[in-house]
């Protein structure tokens, strides 16, 4: 690789290294700030103007040329690099990434000219403040990751002051007067220090829900997935279980009815959700993915007696529980198709063939109902 014009060495005068968790564009704007340079002059400098990296979401794209070179010139193993990405969640949360559209458990960033119209990177407000160099984790991205597990407070994915979304690597854009560059903590828009938003704590009265809850947290990187009786050797096929239920939670008319039923066994806050607006669950806001994800470990619990109970009580079918789920884990298939299918058995042709030959021996009269009546059934089809 060929050294970057007015560098002399192989690395860069300031060659910082990740913090532990860090994301990375966290990373590249404080190696841009730590060079006395703002974002965009220090990446044209160093990646050349024709690299144009900031107008895609570059945490989720992250690609290999851009990481090779992060790695070569801070002097970072490539494995280090590649663990800021969130391409680095494939086969632990989800099965496989989409670089560039919707990935499940990624909350979206809604670019438009290089700016975040969505509220997809959240923050903890006392971490930024407690960090003697703030800096933003890769697990904020996450749709379930709602609480710091740090300081159990609510995270948040907006700026307080002006309710813009996070917007960190424009913070000294279009600032011409500006040398130094402003934190990576101040809003891009109207300057408010996000370490100074509110602290806002949530109330889960089900202990077992909330230890699951924190433990998801802390070991969501594992590889494998657990809820108490139930371990899983594949821990996508556990996130991916919990999605779909809080999927059908806040879009499923009928089962729609199950949240009102589980928060209320929670004590948690009742939401209502708009059945008819279509809406993914990662572009739900903070408050309401807490809430639902919350519900959907509590179905998991006991598992599967709480799950068939609950789905019982509220009348919820197979149908409705498989409906639009492409490939459900066999594990979650089996407890449905086994103790929630209530669909009636159609019998084969040659059970009706059989049927009919009999009535024509026993010289009874053949029709649907003789038919039907003969097999223990109440209507039947007429082949």
């Amino acid at each position: 690789m060929s050294v970057t014009i007015g560098l002399s060495g192989n690395l860069w005068p300031i060659h910082l290294k990740p913090f532990p968790n860090e994301i990375l564009s966290s990373w590249m704007v404080r190696l841009a700030h730590a060079h006395g340079l703002k974002v965009q002059t220090f990446y044209s400098l160093v990646l050349g103007r024709n690299r144009n990296i900031w107008n895609r979401d570059i945490d989720k794209f992250a690609p290999d040329w851009l990481l090779e070179t992060l790695s070569s010139f801070t002097g970072t193993p490539y494995k280090d690099v590649f663990n800021t990405t969130l391409r680095s969640y494939e086969g632990v949360l989800y099965e496989k990434h989409q670089p560039c559209g919707n990935t499940k458990w990624i909350n979206p960033l809604g670019l438009y000219h290089r700016i975040h119209k969505d509220f997809g990177l959240q923050f903890c407000p006392i971490c930024l403040a407690q960090d003697q160099d703030p800096y933003f984790r890769k697990f904020w991205r996450l749709a379930f990751y709602t609480e710091c597990e740090k300081h159990h407070i609510l995270l948040q994915d907006r700026c307080p002051q002006c309710g813009k979304a996070v917007n960190f690597h424009r913070v000294e854009m279009g600032i011409r007067s500006l040398i130094k560059p402003q934190s990576i903590t101040n809003c891009y828009k109207c300057g408010y220090d996000l370490r100074n938003a509110a602290k806002q704590t949530i109330h889960c009265a089900n202990w077992q829900t909330t230890i699951q809850y924190r433990t998801l947290l802390d070991f969501h990187q594992m590889g494998w997935g657990f809820s108490e009786n139930l371990t899983l050797h594949y821990s996508h096929q556990l996130f991916d279980v919990l999605r779909h239920l809080c999927v059908i939670m806040f879009s499923k008319r009928r089962a729609h009815c199950l949240l009102p039923y589980i928060t209320k066994k929670l004590g948690l806050n009742k939401v209502v959700f708009n059945c008819e607006e279509v809406i993914t669950f990662e572009k739900l806001n903070v408050y309401d993915r807490h809430q639902l994800f919350h519900c959907a470990i509590w179905l998991t619990l006991d598992w599967p007696r709480r799950f068939v109970k609950v789905c019982n009580i509220n009348n919820l079918s197979s149908a409705y529980l498989l409906q639009d789920y492409t490939n459900p884990p066999f594990w979650f298939y089996t407890v449905i198709d086994k103790n929630l299918n209530y669909s009636q058995y159609s019998p084969t042709f040659d059970e009706i063939n059989s049927a009919r030959e009999y009535l024509r021996r026993t010289g009874k009269s053949i029709g649907i109902t003789s038919i039907s009546r003969l097999l223990g059934y109440s209507t039947l089809k007429n082949n």
